[in-house]
């Protein structure tokens, strides 16, 4: 397999099994940890920070100044939850998201009439018809209306957990999400995968990331961190991305053989399988996209990456897996999300088996 270097970057293992990168770049008399993986926005903006001979990046935006607003607004108990423990501990992607949804609810404005923002208003007047009518301003984004009522039904409950004063009720409790209009992402079906093959064959970049996103089912932000140092001994180990701070799942999953292959067949990084041109790792941001343009490229518009994850859940369901398998492959830990899947294959079995039933009955 061919290696291509991050420049100035080591990696090794602690004695918990742990990968650990730092920079260690010549005439400096220490190394730096970088933190996160390869590939990960907080590793990449480190990387080229320290690269460029800067420090490392604290963040992208200023601690909230509480006292330039009324201590009894609803702007003011968001400023509270932002500056909180508990908020900081979360991912960065997460951190940014609910910063983004508790500004844009701050702004609103009450009503066409009344142009105050709703941020104004004191969060102890706020109740569940008032939250209803938040969350119908993104009526027609069922799925952001949906994290807009995750975000303040987080909010309420740190700020009772938190004994913020006078917060003694969550008004967002008891408003229901909007029922998903569709199914989500699309899962591929065996002609799209050997469409996309046809377009971008064994040994391209393109082939190399379709496999990794099958043959693991794991999510974007997982597969652009994986490299050598994630195999042993045939099996791939790593912890998963998403929620890593505050419940992460750490899984083994067998390198299968025909991956293996691709991997070996393939350029690659020395820190991860998928490099881009000049040879450096993706952020999970940049790859999404670029995966969507080679969708695009193959005349597959309408596929997705995390379609593929949704395909190997299907194929693994379909060919026997049952709902604690699915689970111990995609690291779900509710056994609803396997059972989906597992319910949908099992219908299908039944019909193929059963359907010769339905016939009228012999007059003879």
């Amino acid at each position: 397999m061919a290696r291509i270097r991050l420049k100035h970057v080591t990696a090794d293992r602690d004695r918990h099994d742990n990968v650990r990168y730092y920079f260690r770049k010549r005439g400096l008399k220490a190394k730096t940890r970088l933190p996160g993986s390869p590939g990960t926005d907080e590793f990449m903006r480190a990387y080229e920070a320290l690269l460029a001979g800067n420090p490392i990046p604290t963040g992208k935006w200023q601690k909230p100044v509480l006292g330039k607003v009324d201590a009894t607004s609803l702007r003011w108990l968001f400023l509270r939850y932002l500056a909180s423990p508990e908020y900081k501990q979360l991912d960065v992607k997460t951190r940014d998201a609910r910063r983004h949804i508790l500004t844009a609810i701050s702004d609103l404005p009450i009503s066409e009439t009344n142009r105050k923002p709703i941020g104004d208003l004191p969060f102890t007047e706020l109740t569940a018809k008032s939250v209803r009518r938040i969350r119908d301003r993104k009526a027609d984004t069922p799925a952001m209306a949906n994290s807009w009522m995750k975000t303040l039904r987080v909010v309420f409950t740190w700020g009772i957990d938190a004994e913020v004063e006078h917060c003694t009720h969550n008004p967002a409790k008891d408003v229901p999400n909007f029922k998903p209009s569709a199914s989500g992402h699309h899962a591929w079906t065996l002609e799209e995968i050997a469409q996309f093959q046809a377009k971008f064959p064994a040994g391209t970049t393109q082939y190399l990331a379709l496999a990794l996103l099958l043959y693991t089912g794991q999510r974007i932000s997982d597969v652009v961190t994986f490299g050598p140092q994630h195999i042993r001994d045939g099996w791939l180990r790593f912890t998963q991305h998403k929620n890593r701070n505050r419940k992460p799942v750490t899984l083994s999953i067998p390198m299968l053989s025909a991956l293996s292959g691709i991997v070996a067949a393939t350029s690659s990084g020395h820190l991860t399988f998928i490099v881009n041109a000049r040879g450096a790792s993706f952020s999970a941001a940049v790859f999404s996209k670029r995966f969507s343009a080679w969708c695009n490229d193959a005349g597959l518009p309408h596929c997705t990456a995390h379609g593929l994850r949704k395909a190997g859940a299907t194929l693994a369901a379909q060919n026997g897996a049952t709902a604690s398998q699915l689970m111990a492959i995609f690291g779900w830990r509710n056994i609803d999300q396997a059972e989906l899947y597992t319910r949908s294959a099992d219908q299908k079995r039944l019909a193929g088996d059963s359907m010769h039933l339905i016939k009228l009955a012999d007059k003879s």
